[in-house]
């Protein structure tokens, strides 16, 4: 019951943060407000940083559940992600657009990409925009410290620390290196899935 009323009264005290924030995307139309707002709210510690956060991507984001939570430094660098009940990451997480299930568990640093095609050269060899996908990070996954992950992860999966996530990765493997690969296949019981 005291979460609640925290994370209520935090909503309250990001409130302000967020229609300043809404109005400025309206004036510069980009999601550079977005982005400073959610880097801000990354470096305030300890649990007045931890329930501002929550408040402020139950706000913004297409979903997140208010039993989620991101370590110091962790933000998501674009609104359309979701982040599923009991999920947590460590600090200075950096997520793009992404989707993360129930149960997640990320270490600290890692990256979730918002693809592999983000950047691309146009006829002339100069940097554009590429592509961007939704990465979807699968129910109890664990993912270690320092991964990079660019290709979507399925349910009960262990990414080793430091693994580059460069193919789509099957439910319940367990996969490390760079770029990754499967080390071995988890028996589905032992995942921690359930009936879900």
């Amino acid at each position: 019951m005291m979460k609640k009323i925290a994370f209520g009264i935090a909503v309250v005290l990001v409130l302000p943060l967020y229609l300043g924030m809404q109005l400025l995307t309206l004036l510069v139309g980009s999601e550079r407000p977005f982005v400073s707002v959610a880097t801000a709210l990354g470096l305030h510690p300890g649990v007045l940083g931890d329930f501002s956060r929550k408040a402020y991507y139950y706000l913004t984001l297409d979903c997140f559940s208010p039993t989620a939570g991101l370590g110091f430094g962790s933000f998501f660098s674009h609104r359309h992600s979701r982040m599923g009940p009991g999920s947590s990451c460590g600090a200075y997480c950096i997520l793009g657009t992404c989707e993360i299930g129930s149960g997640v568990l990320l270490g600290s640093a890692v990256h979730v990409l918002s693809g592999k095609g983000q950047h691309a050269y146009d006829e002339n060899g100069r940097l554009i925009d590429g592509t961007f996908e939704r990465i979807a990070i699968g129910d109890n996954t664990w993912i270690g410290n320092g991964a990079i992950i660019m290709a979507s992860v399925g349910r009960g999966c262990i990414i080793g620390a430091g693994a580059v996530v460069v193919n789509e990765v099957r439910d319940h493997c367990i996969v490390g290196g760079n770029p990754a690969r499967v080390i071995r296949q988890r028996d589905a019981s032992s995942a921690g899935d359930g009936d879900r």
